[in-house]
């Protein structure tokens, strides 16, 4: 007679077969293929696959006391023949499961994991592998085995080879957020954990991204070392794609694309630093997937260990593998020497592109939802993504991630998530959210969000509109195949633009620029010095083929735009509209708003950093508009000083574009560290203020500064 518990009991049975296998240690791992294997005979002899879906559910549910009492019985009625010893080690295991069950099913429909859809339910013995522990956990639920720490353990999260994860909380204090806290019980891997302490001290004060699950203490000189980091209540991204690929189509090449755009932000974050940070053991595993506001979102986890699970995996890869740990990591994605690059597993050191390679190879895997495969070999790989819909472009640089050399990947995580930004356009997003709003009882508040949504349409219709027959105008005449060094007329107010075509440039500075400026400024702007190390590291950047004002835009530019009703005045006491109609002088005194207005009156928009960055230095790297050789006292006098645009042409750019240098300029782009990611500062950054093109400074939206100026480009998509 069936029992809502029978798979506990074809668990039990099967590990007790397999019991000479290494059960009383952690060569249980090796035996779990086996085990999987009697198990799934004996379900599919009795059950349907709709039985195994709802006993999963019901052992996912279990209470502490449930599966405790549940397992103990179970022990003395079908291992009674074995050791105490052996009991005890099979009462922990029945234990464990709910935990496993739940873990492999948490993700952002279900954080909690205590449901199973119908797609996800085991086809085959190798899926059962998901489900079980590849060890019985050293530490108990309720335990406190950190000395002195009030931390008390309150829920398996995971076992894996750097050790066990626990969900733990302060027992004294009812509204303390939880933690993660992270045993390495590997006692080479504990040694060589001990040694990272500076590593983790940089983690803990520049990982301050909202990407990154961050590292809140350490417990090194611990018995057990353990890390102690954020706990994020959802599942990892090895979960969603097994669900993505199990009850829908999987995802689309562009949301694929989408996901190690962000991820690659993240990473892209902690690469920026001074010197870079490498996690050095991305993997499926390691990106906690939740929702937030109904979207989903990612952090990514285990920053300052991934050297160590790195050299502990490959240890284990060069000491032969067994079939058993490799099924039960690959199929949870956490199968550390599928992501690790060819220098990784050379022992070489750690490398932003390393990261990049293991992005690669999870951006393939999202693809076709196979976490048993690494990078693939061959050619007709990437035909297969063309003939399923994926760009070429996208192609083209998903192989260039796992590329064999290092100089040939993208330099870092910016480097990547610019270059997918460069396909899919990332920078088009609607001016109102789509999403719907939540229901809400009272009618008096649903008639004013009602009466507010009406009003925003209906601006951002008028908005869309105006921009519309801006950009109808402005792009009149525009030449259709434009080559380098192609001007072309804006009818809209007169200024010429220069063509810049699509293609590769070098973002940022390298140390010894950066270490000069900051000696020649640190008499005259001490605070400056934080600007400075926002230029770092350099990198690859690429940016799409733009038209830009080959000048700044004038004040008689201007003043067309205040006569024609459409921009504001700036509020300087110099300001002489009748006066200052016919001036070629650049336009100052413009907030970032001011000058966005402008930009739509004309058809185009601000430049992004990238853009504005590749306008002033080319292709070359050169420190300044002109080349190498930094301007003379008298130079510096003439470039910053009151001037008619376009008056000093042996201070033009590659392109030909005049007056880089000596105004402001304001970008389109947030202020944050690196150029063009994703940021949460309020500050926008501006361009131009220092002689070298890669200098930036910050500067509010709504300043307003007699040397703010600024100059439109108008893209071509």
């Amino acid at each position: 007679m069936n029992t809502p518990f029978d798979l506990l009991r074809f668990v039990t049975k099967a590990l007790c077969n397999a019991a000479g296998g290494g059960i009383l240690g952690d060569l249980l791992v090796d035996v779990l293929p086996g085990v999987a294997q009697d198990i799934w005979q004996r379900w599919n002899e009795q059950h349907s696959r709709e039985e195994l879906r709802q006993e999963l559910e019901t052992i996912a549910q279990a209470e502490g006391v449930q599966i405790r009492m549940l397992a103990a019985q179970l022990v003395q009625e079908i291992a009674a023949a074995q050791s105490p010893e052996m009991q005890q080690k099979l009462e922990s295991y029945l234990i464990q499961l709910p935990a496993a069950i739940r873990g492999s099913m948490r993700r952002p429909a279900d954080p909690s994991g205590t449901t199973v859809p119908a797609g996800l339910v085991p086809r085959k013995a190798e899926d059962l592998l998901r489900f079980l522990p590849p060890r019985v956990s050293r530490f108990k639920s309720g335990e406190q085995p950190l000395p002195g720490v009030d931390w008390e353990l309150e829920r398996l999260l995971g076992i894996g080879g750097f050790g066990e994860v626990w969900k733990a909380r302060n027992p004294h204090l009812a509204n303390a957020e939880p933690v993660a806290l992270k045993f390495c019980l590997d006692t080479a891997a504990a040694q060589q954990l001990r040694n990272e302490t500076e590593l983790l001290d940089r983690i803990m004060q520049q990982g301050q991204h909202p990407g990154i699950a961050q590292l809140r203490h350490t417990f090194l000189s611990a018995d057990t070392p353990c890390l102690a980091y954020e706990y994020v209540d959802g599942g990892d991204l090895g979960g969603l794609i097994q669900e993505w690929h199990h009850t829908q189509d999987g995802p689309t090449p562009e949301q694929a694309a989408r996901v190690i755009h962000n991820l690659a932000e993240i990473v892209g974050f902690a690469h920026a630093v001074n010197p870079p940070i490498v996690h050095r053991d991305l993997k499926p595993a390691n990106i906690l997937v939740y929702q937030e506001n109904s979207e989903v979102r990612y952090k990514v986890a285990d920053f300052g260990i991934g050297g160590v699970a790195v050299q502990q995996s490959v240890r284990k890869t060069f000491g032969n593998v067994s079939q058993g740990q490799f099924l039960v990591s690959a199929l949870q994605g956490s199968y550390t020497p599928l992501y690790a690059s060819p220098q990784q597993m050379r022992g070489e050191s750690p490398d932003p592109r390393d990261d990049v390679y293991a992005l690669g190879v999870i951006w393939y895997q999202l693809l076709t939802g196979n976490l048993q495969t690494g990078r693939p070999g061959g050619t007709l790989w990437q035909k297969r993504l063309e003939k399923q819909g994926m760009n070429p472009a996208l192609v083209g640089l998903l192989a260039d991630c796992f590329e064999e050399e290092r100089d040939d990947r993208p330099a870092d995580g910016y480097t990547l998530a610019e270059a997918v930004t460069a396909v899919l356009d990332t920078n088009k997003a609607p001016l109102i959210s789509q999403k719907k709003l939540r229901p809400l009882v009272n009618r008096r508040r649903v008639g004013a969000i009602a009466l507010a949504t009406l009003i925003l349409t209906a601006f951002a219709s008028f908005i869309i509109g105006r921009n519309t027959a801006n950009r109808a105008i402005g792009m009149a005449n525009v030449p259709t195949d434009p080559q380098l060094g192609d001007t072309w007329i804006n009818s809209q107010d007169g200024a010429e633009y220069v063509w810049i075509p699509a293609g590769g440039f070098t973002v940022g500075s390298t140390s010894d620029v950066v270490e000069n400026a900051q000696k020649e400024m640190l008499d005259q702007c001490p605070e400056c010095i934080d600007y400075f190390k926002d230029e770092l590291p350099q990198r690859a950047g690429y940016v799409n083929g733009i038209w830009i004002m080959q000048t700044p835009v004038t004040t008689s530019q201007y003043v067309a735009c205040i006569e024609a009703g459409v921009c504001d005045s700036p509020s300087f006491e110099y300001w002489d509209q009748d006066t200052l109609k016919v001036s070629k002088t650049p336009i100052g005194g413009i907030s970032w708003h001011m000058a966005n207005t402008y930009a739509d009156w004309v058809g185009g928009r601000l430049p992004t950093e990238s853009e504005w960055e590749k306008a002033c230095r080319g292709t070359d790297a050169r420190i300044y508009p002109w080349g190498n050789e930094a301007p003379t006292d008298e130079e510096e006098d003439r470039i910053f000083g009151n001037y008619i645009v376009g008056s000093f042409p042996e201070f033009a750019s590659p392109y030909g574009i005049y007056d880089m240098v000596g105004t402001t300029e304001w970008t389109s782009d947030r202020y944050n560290w690196g150029i063009d990611i994703w940021s949460l500062s309020f500050f926008r950054a501006v361009r131009g203020d220092n002689a070298r093109c890669a200098s930036r400074e910050k500067s509010s939206p709504s300043e307003i500064d007699r040397h703010h100026s600024f100059r439109v480009v108008i893209p071509t998509n």
